[in-house]
Order: structure tokens, then sequence, then C-alpha cells
């Protein structure tokens, strides 16, 4: 049911909408969605790989503390530029100001928004960790979106985003520099969507960040996000370590960043938003059931492995697979996570929900990252929450975190392939590597496999007797002979 903007952010507290369903203001299986036009704001934080992996306590309090504070500047820009959060997935932000055209006067406003942001991130990051290297990117753009509440397992209280406005800056920032990306310290802007076509290809302007403040607006606008960030502080300080309230606690964990793309989905939320309400609304129920595609995936993982969720970015799943035995897991699971994934979606499977006719055509990309098992941390996550607008947000970071979503936002993939990072090619079972070759754009860092090699080297691997990780894809014939612990011969 379509609403409001301003009411589906009142609904994105879990507790306001769990009492909007009490009162009978709401059916339990409908999702609350706006179809609204306004700017997209996504900033990424760039920290050292050393920092994000945590190696002590006092240093994973010390990683949240950085994102809460880079969080709390967003919060504090964003209540004197209107601009209201709509995901927190880790160190990417993504802030949304509803406007129903693109006024240049207004994206002006915007844009010195943006400035004050990162000025107040930077002087806030070190005041929590002085000598603390970090970089800030941003991009900007305008037009129509989707936007619903996040359901499933996750307990962020995130608004997902579907449509061209909410997924161009993400896929600039995702870039390499060399590839067009944008640069540290700058922040991109789609001129096209300003004043002219928003459902043109992009034209990006680069504006930078570090320059000086001259504008008397943009210094009135730092002053002012000042004093709102000290009304924000002063309303919460939850990341010191605190053995009697560990709620907001940093956890260590360990296991394989596991995200999955919906390749072709954008396509279709285009054609729906060109066709009328209708389609609109058949869009957005097929998408409500597609969020719990996670659920249905959780009971086809192994004993040993459970699943840990983060909202959706968009059209693509976040999740962890933790491991009891990281070791052991490694040489079969990425694989095995893989196949049970795609299968899912291409008939019954999990829960019996029929996922082919909600997908309609869409395919799965796969992207997997773990790591080497002792060295520098990899194969660790750091996760936890963070507050921004009266809302709990579930974050993560870490080596596994970045290397999958750089993984799943690379190019050159095509629908049912999975991407995995060369270290957890090399923690494979030799002959469960066979499927994959090296990624055409980044063969350094990830190899890739198509869902067909994969089963049939997964086939060929269990006839030989060589894993015992219970079977979950009867109908691609896969058996296994026993459930003992997974040995190499």
């Amino acid at each position: 049911m379509q609403i409001p903007f301003g009411q589906l952010i009142a609904f994105a507290s879990r507790r306001t909408f769990q009492e909007a369903i009490a009162n009978r203001r709401w059916e339990v299986g409908e999702v609350p969605y706006s179809d609204v036009r306004g700017y997209h704001l996504y900033s990424d934080l760039g920290l050292r790989l050393a920092i994000s992996a945590a190696e002590s306590d006092e240093a994973a309090y010390r990683n949240l503390q950085i994102l809460q504070a880079y969080v709390s500047a967003a919060e504090s820009a964003g209540e004197v530029t209107g601009m209201t959060f709509l995901e927190v997935q880790g160190r990417r932000l993504h802030l949304f100001r509803e406007a129903a055209s693109a006024d240049d006067e207004l994206a002006e406003e915007v844009r010195r928004g943006c400035r004050a942001f990162y000025e107040l991130a930077r002087r806030k990051i070190l005041d929590v960790a002085p000598g603390t290297e970090f970089t800030i990117r941003m991009a900007l753009d305008y037009g129509r979106a989707i936007l619903l509440r996040s359901v499933g397992d996750d307990v962020s209280e995130s608004i997902v985003s579907l449509g061209n406005a909410a997924n161009r800056p993400a896929k600039k920032l995702a870039r390499d520099v060399d590839r067009s990306g944008v640069p540290a310290g700058y922040l991109a802007i789609n001129e096209t969507a300003f004043g002219q076509d928003e459902n043109q290809p992009p034209v990006w302007r680069l504006v930078d960040l570090t320059a000086p403040i001259v504008s008397r607006k943009t210094d009135d606008l730092l002053g002012e996000s000042m004093v709102a960030f000290s009304a924000i502080e002063n309303r919460a300080r939850p990341f010191e370590p605190n053995p009697h309230n560990p709620v907001n606690a940093p956890r260590k964990r360990r296991g394989f960043m596991f995200r999955a793309d919906l390749d072709g989905f954008s396509s279709r939320v285009s054609d729906a938003m060109s066709s009328g309400a209708d389609a609109i609304s058949s869009l957005v129920a097929d998408f409500q059931v597609l969020m719990s595609y996670p659920v249905a995936f959780k009971d086809t993982l192994p004993d040993g492995v459970s699943v840990v969720a983060f909202p959706w970015a968009g059209d693509c799943a976040n999740l962890l697979l933790e491991c009891d035995d990281y070791a052991v897991e490694r040489t079969y699971l990425p694989n095995r996570a893989a196949i049970n994934w795609h299968d899912q979606g291409r008939g019954l499977a999990g829960n019996g929900t029929d996922w082919r006719s909600r997908m309609r055509g869409s395919k799965w990309l796969v992207a997997i990252a773990g790591g080497e098992q002792v060295e520098k941390e990899h194969g660790f996550i750091l996760t936890g929450n963070v507050l921004a607008s009266g809302r709990t947000f579930h974050v993560g970071s870490g080596w596994s975190w970045q290397r999958s979503l750089d993984a799943e936002q690379s190019t050159g993939t095509r629908p049912e392939d999975t991407v995995i990072h060369n270290e957890d090619y090399g923690g494979l079972d030799e002959p469960l590597r066979r499927p994959y070759s090296e990624h055409a754009a980044q063969p350094a860092l990830f190899k890739i496999a198509p869902f067909d090699r994969l089963v049939k080297a997964q086939r060929d691997h269990d006839d030989k007797g060589r894993v015992s990780v219970p079977a979950t894809v009867p109908s691609l014939g896969i058996k296994v002979n026993s459930p003992r612990p997974y040995v190499s011969h």
C-alpha cells in the first residue's frame, strides 16, 4: 500500500510499525511503500583494513565509535538540510530528501550540506580516533524511486530503495578511481538529472569537498550541524564498553560475507514505473516475498553454519554465513552456499514458495568473501549497532565485508555467476576449484564460475564420497554418503 514518505519513515521504526499492526492500522502481510522523487546521497567511509579487522576488544569498540561518529555527523547535517536516512550499510550511508522536482536552489543547498557533512565527519572521527587514516567519498543523484520497509530477520530499521536514482550513485562509488570512480574527498553530482532528464545516462561532475569553506551559507550550515551533533551526542553514548549493557557492543564473528544481487530486477522496476500504479503494486508484492528469500535459504545450510542477516541494499541481499569451524567450512562452503542460493530461485525450494514466479526472469549474481583463516584477520567480521534518527542500524565491517562488496559490484559478470576472492578459491578442496576461471575485469582479486559448472563439479565431488555435507538440493541429483565432518582425501 502506498503511503506518504513521512509516514514511511515513521514506520521504519519496528516499534511504531508493530503498534500500528496491534491497533489494526496495518495488516501483518503488507509492506508500506512510497513512490517518490528526490535527492539521493551516498557516502562511503574508507578505513584501513587493519582497523576494520579490529584485532582487539579495544579496537573493536573504537571501530564502532568511528562508525557512530560518521553516522551522527550525517544525521546532524541532514537535520539542517532536510536529508533523512534510508540505509546504513556499514561504512556506506544512503540519505534522501524528498523533492517533486530538481530545483537549482534546493540542489545547491543539498550540495552545501554535503560539504558541511564532510567537514563535520572529518573532525568528529579524528576526535574519536586521533591519527586515524580514512577517506570519505560521496555521490548525489536525483530522480524517482520506490522506497519500502526492510523485512526479514535483520534487526536494522532500514528503508530499501528501488530505482535508477537510488542505484546510480552506489554504482558510481563502487568503481575504481582509474575506472571513472570518485576520488577520495570528492562529491560526484549527476548533472543530467538536475533540471534535465533523470532517465538519461548520467553525466558526473566532481566537487572537491576538501577545499576551504569560503561560502558563508556553507559555514553557517556547518555551525548548525555542529550544534545538532552535540544534541545527538548527548541523547545517547552507546559505545563505551559496558558489560551490563551489551546491546550495542561489537561482536567479532567468523565466516563468509555472502551477497546476492538480483540481476535484471532494475529493468523491471523501470518498466513498472512507466506502467502505472497496478504494476508498481505487483512489483512491491513480489519484492516483499523475495525479501524472505534468505529466511528460506538458511534452512538449506549444513549444521555448523548459521546466518546473520543485514539489510537489503536495493535488490541485493547481504548475509554473513557464520561458521562453527571455519577451517572446515572454507574447503567447500562457498560452492555449496552458491549452489543452494541459485537453485532456490529455479523453482519450488526452501520453504515451498514459488520463487521463480516472483523473480519473473531475474537471476542472481552471488559474491562471497571470507579470506585466509589465519593471517590479516581474514575470515573475521565485526558487527554491531549504530543509532541514527531514533532508529537502529545493524552494521558490519572488515576484510570480507569490503571484498564481497567489491566482488558483487564488479563488471563483466553474468546472471547466475558466482564470484569469490582468490584467497577463498585457494581454500577450496582442489576438485571444487575446477569450475572457476579468472575474473576478466579483476583477475588479481577474484575468480568467477557459472552455475552449471559449479553443479557439475559438486556432483562429481560428491559421487567420489569426498564431501559429507547433508544434501540440500535433491533436484540437482547431488547426494552425500554420510554426515561426518569433511575431510580431504
